[in-house]
């Protein structure tokens, strides 16, 4: 019995020694800013390496990769912009991209969706990204939104820092819902086509007992006119006042700025009527 007893007690001891050691060298990992390379034919996998980097106040720099569900070749360098449980946006220029896992069951592609052959990630802990939060607000189409937008885009120029921006936020409106409702808005076309001509994720949203809306996630703020004309297009003149709400604005630096440029685009943001808060963020951590 104390022989059992000791067994049991050394092989605790010598769990308790793995772990250490295995968060001790993922500890040196991150902090020697070490590189991801390999072939991922899960995007769940990738998106759980991105998510570990990002919870611990990195960001993720590199390469994509993969086959695009036009059958295209993607073989592009960028930045993760956001990830989640299962999926990964993967900024390429003007292009936002979501890495998603070959070996789903039940998938239902967009057009920006990669099938990746190999993911390449260099955590990087010296890149400063905005986080804004606006006001909800009326928008006549995305008219209203836009010049929201533009207005932040406008005074984080004046900092003298190169950036690109990118914007979520929902649509709400009585007359959409109606729209939506008595089938005057073909609404899976609507989401195809958005999806195939702009960047980021648009998303149609209801339910029979919730009201309908529609989601943008991480979209270059440049395709907003685009999206616009889009929606005008296809929603009747009197669905298109609508209610823009969980409206945030994500700004992405080219370089980290100094502590004077982050005071003066601060101060100049937070200054802006319509805006809840600002804050300067290594991903996740404020």
């Amino acid at each position: 019995m104390e022989s059992d007893r000791a067994l049991r007690l050394l092989g605790v001891a010598l769990d308790v020694l793995v772990v250490t050691a295995a968060v001790g060298v993922a500890y040196m990992k991150v902090n020697a800013h070490s590189y991801y390379r390999g072939d991922v034919r899960s995007g769940q996998s990738a998106a759980y390496i991105a998510n570990f980097y990002r919870s611990r106040g990195y960001s993720l720099r590199g390469g994509i990769l993969g086959v695009h569900v036009n059958g295209t070749l993607i073989n592009s360098t960028g930045f993760v912009l956001d990830s989640a449980r299962a999926t990964i946006y993967f900024s390429a220029g003007g292009d936002v991209f979501l890495v998603y896992s070959s070996d789903q069951k039940v998938r239902d592609p967009l057009p920006q969706e990669v099938d990746p052959l190999r993911l390449t990630l260099r955590v990087d802990r010296n890149v400063d990204r905005l986080l804004v939060s606006l006001d909800p607000l009326w928008t006549d189409g995305l008219d209203d939104l836009i010049s929201k937008v533009e207005e932040v885009a406008g005074v984080v120029s004046s900092g003298g820092v190169d950036y690109e921006l990118f914007v979520s936020f929902k649509l709400h409106g009585g007359g959409l819902s109606e729209a939506i409702r008595g089938n005057e808005v073909p609404i899976y076309w609507l989401q195809s086509e958005v999806n195939e001509e702009c960047s980021g994720l648009f998303l149609f949203v209801g339910s029979t007992v919730a009201p309908f809306y529609l989601v943008v996630e991480n979209m270059n703020w440049r395709d907003l006119t685009k999206l616009d004309s889009i929606l005008r297009k296809w929603l009747p003149a009197d669905a298109r006042e609508m209610l823009a709400y969980d409206i945030r604005v994500k700004v992405v630096f080219d370089r980290p700025p100094s502590a004077g440029e982050k005071a003066a685009i601060y101060e100049a943001v937070s200054s802006l009527e319509g805006v809840r808060y600002a804050k300067f963020m290594v991903e996740f951590r404020g």
